[in-house]
Parts: C-alpha cells; sequence; structure tokens
C-alpha cells in the first residue's frame, strides 16, 4: 500500500493531482534574509519577491559618471517564497511532490544553486 507523504506529515503537505505535480519543471526561487555581518558593513538588499516573480535590483553608474541609477529585472519563476518563508513551506510546495512522484514509481530531480554559504 503507497501512502502520501504529505498524508504523514512529511515536510508540511500538499495534495496528489495539485497544479505544481503536473508541471514538468517548477522553478522556485528563495530570497535569504540579509545577515547581520551585512547589514553592519552597510550592504542592502538587491532582491525582491513577488507573486512569481523575482526582481533584481542593480545600481548603475551614469554615462556622465556623475550619477547612478537603479535597473529593475525580473523574472518569472513559478514560485518565489520571500525572506520570512519557512524550511516547512519550501519543502511542502517544492520537494513532497517529487517525493510523491518517486513513490509512485517516477523519477524526480531538485538542483539548489546558490552562492556558497547561503543556506541552501
Amino acid at each position: 500500500v503507497r501512502r502520501s507523504l504529505a498524508a504523514e506529515g512529511a515536510c508540511g503537505g500538499q495534495q496528489q493531482g495539485s497544479a505544481a505535480e503536473k508541471r514538468r519543471v517548477l522553478v522556485v526561487a528563495r530570497k535569504r534574509p540579509l545577515f547581520e555581518h551585512e547589514a553592519a558593513r552597510g550592504e542592502f538588499d538587491a532582491l525582491s519577491m513577488s507573486p512569481g516573480v523575482a526582481a533584481v535590483h542593480v545600481c548603475h553608474m551614469a554615462p556622465d559618471l556623475k550619477g547612478m541609477f537603479m535597473r529593475h529585472h525580473e523574472f518569472g519563476v513559478g514560485l518565489a517564497l520571500g525572506e520570512s518563508s519557512t524550511n516547512g513551506e519550501l519543502c511542502a510546495s517544492a520537494i513532497v511532490p517529487l517525493l510523491e512522484h518517486v513513490a509512485a514509481g517516477g523519477a524526480s530531480t531538485a538542483f539548489m544553486y546558490g552562492q556558497t554559504g547561503s543556506g541552501k
């Protein structure tokens, strides 16, 4: 008898047959908060998250080399998790469907990318 990992409480839960389970590829972006030592050095947040969008804010020098301006680059993602998201939320929305697919005889892959020491 196969049991749903979500029903057992593994990492939260998500129902079988959900839209996330039917996708072939789901891009999940999770923002981490600034570390205290980064804020103490005067570093600033260059990323903001909204539903389905990760926006990168880049400061540029004007061509006259006298002023600066910001450019905002938006990237569409299947799921955007902000800095207040928990590991449980991430696991329930991104990992549980993969595990359930494997339990049903499929194959799944989770690929994590980020700067070394950033908390993957």
